[in-house]
């Protein structure tokens, strides 16, 4: 995404490192020029995720697949859950929004902007896929991290009586 807006990228790590007690899986170090443009970068990761998941859905690689193809698309969605979250830097950024979002509504209530519009559009058939698409993949990537959790402290509890 700092390609696409034209930011001077300095670094960039794809492969994760491993500190004392954590994992960084990946950055990239971009010249910031405006808010508005590092608030794009930082949801990039979040909504190119959402969306690589609801292509997925769409592709309907969970239905009849082999074993083998089951286990590639556990990994994948993994993969993906994982890298799809901002950094505490974006978040920073992220911040502006609150007053940006506070004024939006605040113009809604006071000029009586009607906001029924927000519901037709949750009733739409398209969006109500995405969203059980999105809740599917989220389901999936919530229990591959609970089993990988679950597994890591029982090794480590192993690991520390030793």
């Amino acid at each position: 995404m700092a390609m696409i807006l034209q930011l001077k990228i300095r670094d960039i790590h794809i492969f994760p490192e491993w500190g004392h007690d954590l994992i960084k899986l990946g950055s990239v170090v971009y010249e910031k020029k405006d808010v508005f443009r590092s608030i794009l970068v930082g949801v990039a990761p979040f909504f190119v995720g959402l969306m690589v998941l609801w292509w997925f859905y769409g592709l309907g690689l969970y239905q009849n697949s082999s074993v083998l193809q089951f286990l590639g698309m556990n990994y994948i969605v993994f993969v993906i859950s994982t890298t799809m979250f901002s950094s505490k830097q974006d978040l920073v950024d992220i911040l502006y929004l609150i007053p940006i979002i506070a004024v939006v509504m605040g113009c809604f209530y006071i000029f009586q902007i009607d906001s029924s519009f927000v519901i037709k559009l949750i009733q739409l058939e398209a969006v109500r896929q995405f969203l059980y698409a999105i809740r599917t993949y989220i389901a999936i990537a919530i229990g591959i991290h609970a089993i990988i959790i679950l597994f890591s402290t029982i090794i480590l509890s192993f690991h520390t009586q030793s």
